[in-house]
């Protein structure tokens, strides 16, 4: 088994970054004086509803088509994003962070920043009964929410310096896009991303972290096709469907799967094949590659999902697409899927297969009956899936999308929770969506050396109370722990909480949620923490 990374980000309250009202969009300009450059990186993370969650939210996506920073004289300046048309998907960073930007800007004085969203999406569902696992027929259901223009005024005003590396997380608060009606729980009435204190702002690197000197943050779980890959360098590009490339080196201590020929770069990472990996952002903008694993060989149509309900039968499953990959050539899924759509999957294994295969990526992985697997009733709702895609249907105004599949993979699910108690190396939660059908709590596993933190140095800086979002492989209550994490994402610990999670412990990063007075840009990158990333070896 390959081993992982684990986190817990904890944001803590510092200087109020506050939302202004939208401002209109400007064209490149001089920005705020001289002529010398900075670099500005940009993550994106979510700010999840605080637990217990009272909606059972299985994607939110919206797109990105720019971002702009106003200066305090001159004109404002597009910071160019790393796609033309950049497609976040929220609900995954509620435990991990998406790459954005990274570019040089004119050195000076900045007010504000601002987002131009399009395309929101959310796909919901409800389940009114207690412990009853998910979404009640006839009950999934999409809304979508107008273009919008949030943007945050920097308190203090944000001053870059020639020659500087500043990192700034960008936060989407999704509880104040949302709107709950009042006369039908659980249902989602309205997303507006121009509401108030949706957007917010912090400085990277965390406070308080367990990421190496001159890292400012990791980022999870890229899936794509390696484009490139150079042995001399060690350095490779994926090209992921809807967040762009991002090109990253290997070190000493990346970490190559067990499923490569040798565990080397020249031995794993090979161009034109399906790969996923685990990245360390730093504070020049560049990546490090910390994990690394191949998927196929070849450049294959993958479709990564949420399960919605329990299998009807032994080959049928519905998933809420959380994200995908396409072929290079062929491809039977390029301009016919969106993130949030529904599609309705038949599985159809050939013949000798070794059946569903869970990606654990060195954590603990209890006794279940996922793994070889043939039948569809070992899925249960909440559970992340990839899917090899053989033929596919494109959704159809309210017909869902549909696809023949020939591989099943357990991946990693995200959620948000409450912590009721802490026991190394369990953490016990609860207030879960209530599709997962987990009525009171469950426990969720770390894996020493494999989990590592963001906002937190070792799982007993959890407290009871804190709300915290997680990374990990779900088994469901029939197992326990029913979570191994693979990330935590906390965003207030401070609760107390029982829960047994059935995901599997692979890249846990424990991250609180931040608050609404969120970390003010202060113009510098900030002081690296002292601690190391734990070895994953």
């Amino acid at each position: 088994m390959k081993p992982g990374f684990s986190k817990l980000w904890i944001v803590l309250p510092l200087a109020t970054a506050l939302l202004s009202c939208s401002l209109p969009k400007k064209t490149n300009g001089g920005g705020g004086g001289g002529g010398s450059t900075s670099t500005l990186n940009l993550l994106f993370v979510a700010i999840p509803p605080a637990p217990p969650e009272s909606t059972s939210i299985l994607s939110f996506s919206a797109a990105i088509s720019g971002i702009t920073l106003t200066p305090a004289t001159g004109t404002a300046v597009n910071v160019p994003i790393n796609a033309t048309t950049y497609v976040v998907e929220f609900t995954r960073l509620q435990s991990d962070s998406a790459f954005v930007a990274s570019a040089s800007v004119p050195a000076g004085t900045y007010n504000s920043i601002q987002v131009a969203f399009s395309s929101a999406v959310v796909t919901f569902c409800t389940q009114p009964t207690p412990g009853v696992a998910g979404c009640s027929p006839g009950s999934l259901a999409q809304i979508s929410g107008a273009a919008a223009q949030p943007s945050v005024t920097f308190s203090p005003a944000l001053t870059l310096v020639a020659n500087q590396f500043t990192g700034l997380a960008l936060q989407l608060n999704m509880a104040n896009a949302f709107t709950i009606s009042s006369a039908q729980p659980q249902v989602i009435s309205k997303v507006d991303l121009a509401a108030s204190n949706v957007l917010s702002v912090a400085t990277l690197p965390p406070a308080k972290s367990s990421l190496a000197v001159n890292q400012l943050d990791f980022v999870e779980d890229v899936t794509g096709v390696v484009t490139s890959a150079n042995n001399s360098a060690q350095s490779l590009t994926i090209q992921t469907a809807s967040r762009g490339p991002i090109t990253a080196t290997a070190n000493s201590s990346t970490v190559f799967s067990p499923l490569c020929a040798t565990p080397t770069f020249a031995g794993c990472v090979a161009q034109n094949s399906t790969a996923n990996a685990d990245l360390a952002f730093n504070s020049n903008g560049t990546f490090t590659v910390l994990e690394y694993e191949p998927f196929d060989s070849i450049p294959d149509d993958i479709i990564e999902g949420v399960v919605t309900s329990v299998p009807v039968d032994s080959t049928h499953i519905q998933i809420v697409t959380t994200d995908f990959n396409l072929a290079t050539a062929n491809s039977l899924l390029r301009g016919k899927i969106n993130i949030g759509d529904p599609v309705n999957v038949t599985i159809a294994l050939p013949a000798g297969s070794a059946g569903f295969q869970i990606d654990s990526k060195g954590l603990f992985v209890p006794a279940n009956t996922f793994q070889g697997s043939t039948d569809a009733s070992a899925m249960v709702p909440g559970q992340t899936v990839a899917l090899l895609v053989t033929a596919f249907t494109a959704k159809s105004g309210s017909t869902p999308a549909a696809a023949t599949v020939s591989g099943v993979v357990l991946r990693f699910s995200r959620d948000s929770a409450s912590v009721s108690s802490v026991s190394s190396p369990f953490v016990t939660l609860n207030g879960f969506a209530p599709y997962l059908g987990i009525a009171a709590t469950a426990q969720g596993e770390v894996t020493s050396g494999v989990t590592s933190y963001d906002g937190a140095i070792v799982l007993t800086d959890l407290n009871s109370g804190d709300a915290i979002s997680v990374r990990a492989l779900y088994f469901g209550t029939r197992v326990t722990p029913p979570f191994s994490q693979a990330l935590l994402f906390g965003s207030s610990l401070s609760s107390s909480q029982a829960w047994q999670m059935s995901w599997l412990t692979l890249a846990a990063y424990l991250r609180p949620k931040p608050s609404s007075a969120q970390a003010s840009p202060a113009g510098t990158a900030g002081t690296a923490p002292t601690k190391s990333r734990r070895d994953p070896r």
